[in-house]
């Protein structure tokens, strides 16, 4: 089975994006992008939505399944993410 952010880094190459350029586009340094990236790091909800928008790709190619299942959840009740 894929690790969940597996392609990150060939979706990023495929744009023309460096680290730098996803780095600054979601106000992270290039050092979390990349471990978001490899997997070293998750990230907030916040960060991997920010990600998966500088990426162009769905946020549901980064999150788990309990964690949409969460979030879907949360906006049913009308509760606003955390900040």
């Amino acid at each position: 089975m894929k690790k969940k952010f597996e392609g990150l880094r060939a979706r990023r190459e495929e744009l023309g994006m460096t680290l730098e350029d996803v780095a600054v586009k979601v106000g992270l340094s290039p050092a979390m992008v990349r471990a978001v990236e490899v997997g070293a790091q998750r990230g907030t909800l916040i960060t991997r939505a920010k990600i998966a928008d500088a990426l162009k790709i769905p946020l549901r190619y980064i999150v788990s399944k309990s964690e949409a299942d969460e979030i879907l959840g949360l906006a049913r009740r009308g509760v606003k993410a955390a900040r």
